[in-house]
């Protein structure tokens, strides 16, 4: 992600090919929150309510954090293509 700022000033197509390689990151992260959720499901038995809980949240924080930046992304393409 920092990268692909950095090049907004230096080289716009590589800020968009940079940009692009974070969009797939997240398409990534979002594949592996899917499989967590569902291994938090299986082995609910297994593990405590606290600890079942704060894994959710983490998870959902991870998803956050990677939309946040797939979001980032979209706005870094944006500048690129006006320069």
């Amino acid at each position: 992600m920092g990268t692909a700022i950095e090049m907004l000033g230096i080289s716009p197509p590589q800020a968009m090919e940079f940009s692009k390689k974070v969009d797939e990151q997240e398409s990534i992260v979002d594949d592996e929150y899917l499989k967590a959720k569902a291994l938090l499901l299986k082995y609910d038995s297994e593990l405590g309510v606290a600890t079942l809980l704060i894994l959710k949240d983490l998870l959902e924080c991870m998803e956050r954090i990677a939309d946040t930046c797939a979001d980032t992304a979209d706005y870094i393409r944006v500048l690129a293509i006006g320069k």
